[in-house]
């Protein structure tokens, strides 16, 4: 359980969070620790600087120094009070350099004395672990994590949802301080007066680091007077401490437990108290009253676990987390063997896999040889067809470049005897034009012709006019003159000259 508490000393030295804390910072620490545990005359501090040649030590180092040359130097007949006084004071010690990283949080609600009481809680229950970097830290595991916040719930008279804190334990399976803090302080503690939650941590911080069995309500008989007193009664594995009030810092009456101690269950008496019963230590006896007959059976019951566990140095609540913390070892070393036989299982039936992936790879290596096989021999036989293609195709364009050379030639007769037909043509049409021409020029010709020639006509009938109407006349005048003259010859002869 120290170790814890140093461990988080020593992590609030590490400034670099590196693993790693100076001699110089060790020095004072453990010079501290020697001064608490009444060794500062033996000067515990001084072999540190000789420790190893590093600078630095780990924890894991430092750890081993202060078993070797500070806690082995305690005397060996210390009692289990002694023991206590000391445990504390390192506690307290520890929870000085740790304080700044605790109180540093989001959303604080719970005062610093409770920060303080929680901070002792996990110390106690917590283990020291290594990750898979390789260096040490302290965790609490789910287990212990669901076994304080259930007792700090129900100490607030609220209901533990134990499936719901299942769901998380499935994610975070360890729980550092910081995020203990945190998960009481964001899921339970919202909304809650402060003295429901400093009575709620007292009740935690008692029944894990007290190591508080049962508290509550009795009645003691009088010894000076018949009848019962009432009692505010404390039982922890050590004594079994009586307060006249709740509140009361000092005990009126403490009565020591050991495994000699008898817890006697006294018959019922008509006209005497009921529920009551008896403890003896040492000579010594009390009779006590419980206020029923339930809360008597339940002190009778934790009086015999407080008995049971008197003798062992650990105490109840410490022998009670090893006990959880080792089923809770089991319950993990049993799921990393069911994870291991199940991977086991996986890596045969992926051997077994893959042996039938190698043989069915194998068989369809053999499938494919014989289609390499195969395509083998209609390859040969497509290039012996390609052959006989290429001497096909090569006697192809032998009779195609005949072909082409006749076409060719074919051709060049063509072109001379259209070379010819054009010469022949353009003869022809300059034959044409000249005959054209000459043509237009007949034309023009016979038109002109065919002008004159009514012009001739024209002049012609003017003239066959003009002749008529000269011998008419003329053959008036003859006629005239023939008859006046009797010339009808001459008029004859005019006619036939006319």
């Amino acid at each position: 359980m120290l170790e814890n508490s140093i461990w988080h000393a020593f992590t609030s030295l590490d400034s670099d969070q590196h693993g790693n804390v100076t001699k110089s910072r060790l020095k004072v620490l453990t010079q501290n620790l020697g001064t608490l545990l009444d060794l500062a005359d033996q000067k515990v501090e001084a072999g540190i600087s000789e420790f190893r040649s590093t600078p630095t030590l780990t924890f894991e180092h430092y750890k081993y120094y202060l078993t070797h040359e500070v806690f082995s130097r305690l005397p060996a007949d210390l009692t289990p009070d002694q023991l206590r006084v000391y445990h504390e004071a390192v506690e307290d010690t520890c929870w000085v350099l740790y304080r700044p990283t605790a109180m540093k949080r989001d959303m604080p609600t719970l005062p610093e004395e409770c920060v303080r009481q929680l901070f002792r809680v996990f110390c106690c229950l917590g283990e020291l672990m290594s990750d898979p970097d390789l260096a040490v830290q302290v965790v609490m595991n789910a287990g212990e994590v669901d076994f304080v916040a259930s007792k700090f719930v129900q100490a607030l008279g609220r209901v533990w949802d134990s499936a719901d804190f299942q769901q998380l334990a499935e994610i975070i399976h360890h729980f550092k301080f910081t995020i203990f803090l945190a998960f009481l302080e964001t899921r339970y503690t919202q909304d809650m007066e402060t003295e429901a939650l400093r009575e709620a941590i007292d009740d935690v911080y008692d029944v894990v680091v007290e190591d508080v069995v049962k508290k509550g309500p009795l009645q003691r008989r009088a010894d000076c007077v018949r009848g019962f007193r009432p009692l505010w009664c404390v039982l922890t594995p050590r004594d079994l401490r009586c307060y006249r009030r709740r509140d009361d810092a000092r005990p009126q009456l403490r009565l020591p437990l050991s495994p000699q101690t008898q817890v006697v269950n006294l018959i019922e008496q008509s006209g005497v108290r009921p529920n009551r019963f008896s403890v003896s230590a040492d000579g010594a006896a009390l009779e006590l009253a419980a206020p029923d007959y339930k809360t008597k059976f339940q002190w009778l019951s934790a009086l015999e676990t407080a008995v049971s566990f008197s003798g062992s140095p650990q105490g109840c609540q410490r022998h009670l987390a090893a006990a959880r913390r080792a089923e809770w070892h089991q319950t993990e070393a049993r799921q990393h063997e069911d994870d291991r036989r199940r991977l086991s299982q996986i890596n045969i039936m992926d051997s077994t896999k893959a042996e039938l992936e190698k043989a069915e790879e194998e068989r369809k290596l053999a499938e494919l040889e014989e289609t390499r096989l195969e395509l083998e021999r209609l390859l040969q036989e497509e290039k012996q067809a390609k052959r006989d293609e290429e001497l096909v195709r090569s006697a192809q364009s032998r009779v195609l470049r005949q072909e082409w050379e006749k076409r060719e030639d074919l051709e060049r007769l063509q072109r001379q005897k259209r070379e010819a037909f054009e010469v022949l043509q353009k003869s022809k049409q300059r034959q044409l034009e000249e005959a054209q021409l000459r043509l237009r020029e007949v034309e023009e010709g016979r038109v002109k012709l065919d002008r004159e020639l009514k012009a001739a006509r024209c002049k012609l009938i003017t003239a066959e006019r003009t002749k008529g109407q000269v011998e008419s006349k003329l053959s008036r005048h003859v006629w005239r003159g023939c008859h006046a003259d009797g010339r009808v010859g001459v008029a004859a002869g005019f006619a036939d000259v006319a």
